[in-house]
C-alpha cells in the first residue's frame, strides 16, 4: 500500500533493534497456559483482529501448531502479550490449552512497542495505520524525535514524519477508512491539507467512487480554492464595514489585508482601537485553513 517512498528499510534497523532482536533470541521458549495470558493491550499495535484472518490462523495452527513463539512478559501471576496477539488468539480458537512462548521477566514500554512494531513490520497483516499509531506513541508518549524512531524501526525519516502527521491531522472518518483498509496511506496524504471536518466528504466520495490519489488531490485543491474564495469574500465584507479612519489594502503575496490606523495621541489611539474592536466583534469570525495545512504535510518538525 502506498509508494516506494514509504517502504521499510529492512536492514538491521540500527543498534537498538539489533540489541532487542538478540535479546529475544537469547530467551528460551516456555510452555505457557493460555488461560494465564491476559488480554491487556499495553503493547499491542493492532486496532482490531480480523475475524477471517483469525479463523484461517486457527485452522493452520490445528494442522501445524504455532510455528513462531509469541513474545510475552510476566505480569503478576499471569502474562501479557508483547508481540503475537493473533497467534495467541488463534491458538485459543484452535482449542489449545498451552502455547510455546518466549517470556520476558520485565520489559520497558519503549522496548515493548519497538518489539511489537519491529516484528509486525516483517509479518503480513499490520496496516500502515497501525504502524502510524506505533510511531505516534513513540513520539508523544516517550518523546522520541523522528530520527530516533527512524533508526530504531528501520522506517525512513520522511515516512515516520508523515505517519505521525496522519495520526495528528486526520479526522475520524479518514482514520476509520485507513484502519479498515478502504483508503491507502498514499491516498490520505493530500487530505491532510484540509481541516478534519473538510476531509469527510472527500473521503466518502473517494471510497464510493474508487478515486485514486490524483483525483483525491484534485478535489483537495478545489476545496482549498473554494475556502480561499469564501475567506476572501468574508474579509472584503469585513473591510467594507471598518470605521472611516481605518485605511485597508490587499497584502502582496497572500489573501490578507493590511491596515493603517492614524492617531495623534495615546487617548485617540485607545479610542479608535476600542471602536475598531467593537466593529470586528459584531462580525462572524473569519476562519480558514492554517498556514501549515495550506502547505500540506510539514517538512520540518522534531528532528
Amino acid at each position: 500500500m502506498g509508494t516506494g517512498e514509504e517502504v521499510v528499510d529492512r536492514g538491521s534497523g540500527g543498534p537498538a533493534r539489533t540489541e532487542l532482536r538478540n535479546r529475544v533470541l537469547s530467551l528460551p521458549t516456555e510452555r505457557i497456559p493460555l488461560g494465564a495470558v491476559r488480554s491487556e493491550r499495553r503493547f499491542q499495535l493492532r486496532s482490531h483482529l480480523r475475524e477471517d484472518r483469525l479463523e484461517e490462523l486457527a485452522a493452520s495452527i490445528q494442522l501445524n501448531g504455532v510455528l513462531c513463539p509469541p513474545l510475552l512478559v510476566r505480569a503478576g501471576d499471569g502474562y501479557e502479550v508483547v508481540a503475537g496477539a493473533r497467534r495467541v488468539e488463534g491458538a485459543r480458537r484452535a482449542g489449545l490449552e498451552t502455547i510455546e512462548a518466549r517470556v520476558f521477566d520485565r520489559i520497558e514500554k519503549a522496548e515493548g512497542i519497538l518489539l511489537a512494531l519491529s516484528e509486525n513490520l516483517f509479518r503480513d497483516g499490520l496496516s500502515r495505520f497501525e504502524t502510524a499509531l506505533a510511531c505516534h506513541r513513540l513520539s508523544r508518549e516517550l518523546n522520541w524525535p523522528y530520527a530516533r524512531i527512524s533508526e530504531a524501526t528501520g522506517l525512513r525519516g520522511k515516512t515516520v514524519q508523515r505517519l505521525i502527521a496522519i495520526i495528528e491531522r486526520a479526522g475520524g472518518v479518514l482514520k476509520d477508512a485507513l484502519d479498515r483498509g478502504l483508503l491507502a496511506y498514499s491516498q490520505a496524504l493530500p487530505l491532510l491539507r484540509l481541516a478534519p471536518e473538510k476531509q469527510d466528504g472527500i473521503v466518502r466520495a473517494a471510497i464510493a467512487n474508487r478515486w485514486g490519489r490524483r483525483r483525491i488531490a484534485a478535489e483537495v485543491r478545489r476545496s482549498l480554492r473554494e475556502e480561499r474564495k469564501a475567506r476572501g469574500e468574508a474579509l472584503a465584507a469585513l473591510v467594507g464595514e471598518l470605521p472611516p479612519f481605518v485605511r485597508a489594502w490587499k497584502a502582496t503575496g497572500n489573501d490578507g489585508f493590511l491596515l493603517s490606523l492614524p492617531f495623534r495621541s495615546r487617548e485617540e489611539l485607545l479610542e479608535r482601537l476600542n471602536v475598531l474592536t467593537a466593529t470586528i466583534r459584531k462580525k462572524p469570525t473569519v476562519r480558514g485553513a492554517s498556514a501549515d495545512r495550506r502547505r500540506g504535510v510539514p517538512t520540518g518538525g522534531r528532528k
